[in-house]
């Protein structure tokens, strides 16, 4: 027997009626998983589907979590995620849930870290093809190749949006150095081998 039942009261009441009858309450959930969902039946047993439990509390940008019902499908988890977030958290976020859900690259990081460089040769495709807007265009693998950047870094523990965070610093301290190094010169005055230059020795003093 399957029985469905729609809020907390009735799971309340058949729990009460399971003790009374002593028959067991076998839980199943969005059945989401990449394994089938199969449930194993035994005698005096009652299947209970939570699939009508699917409310979700809005996303708690400041713990980066989300709480769920019983009966929420990973499609449904992945879809939370609010759009509203830092577009490196989000992907960082749903690349997460995919991989709680069963979806991982093959070998780990190391596959996601190929998948990035195969990302990366599209893009290089989509400049020299001088598209931007089409489909394969510019735009469109510029964010292929920085959600497969996120799902390395995520791979790694690593916040990618902390890190982008941390690269635009480490740019401005060796861009600070590169102005300091041209002693007052306009930088369009200088000569692309001048520029280079500076920014080495800008990095320089950072090791």
């Amino acid at each position: 027997m399957v029985v469905e039942p729609a809020n907390a009261e009735q799971v309340s009441e058949l729990v009460k009626l399971a003790n009374e009858l002593k028959f067991a309450l076998i839980p199943r959930g969005g059945a989401s998983g990449l394994t089938g969902g199969s449930v194993p039946m035994r005698r005096r047993s009652v299947i209970v589907r939570t699939t009508r439990f699917t409310k979700m509390s809005p996303v708690d940008h400041e713990n980066m979590s989300v709480t769920l019902d019983a009966g929420v499908i990973t499609q449904a988890a992945i879809d939370a995620v609010a759009k509203t977030l830092p577009a490196l958290w989000r992907a960082e976020k749903m690349e997460s849930k995919a991989a709680k859900a069963g979806f991982a690259w093959p070998e780990g990081s190391d596959g996601a870290l190929r998948k990035l460089e195969e990302e990366v040769g599209e893009l290089r495709a989509a400049v020299e093809s001088g598209s931007v807007d089409g489909r394969h265009g510019v735009r469109e693998e510029v964010g292929d190749v920085l959600f497969m950047a996120a799902q390395v870094a995520q791979s790694h523990g690593v916040d990618p949006e902390a890190a982008l965070h941390a690269a635009c610093d480490k740019f401005a301290r060796r861009f600070r150095g590169v102005e300091e190094g041209a002693s007052g010169t306009p930088l369009d005055q200088l000569t692309e081998q001048e520029l280079l230059d500076l920014w080495q020795k800008a990095k320089q003093k950072e090791s």
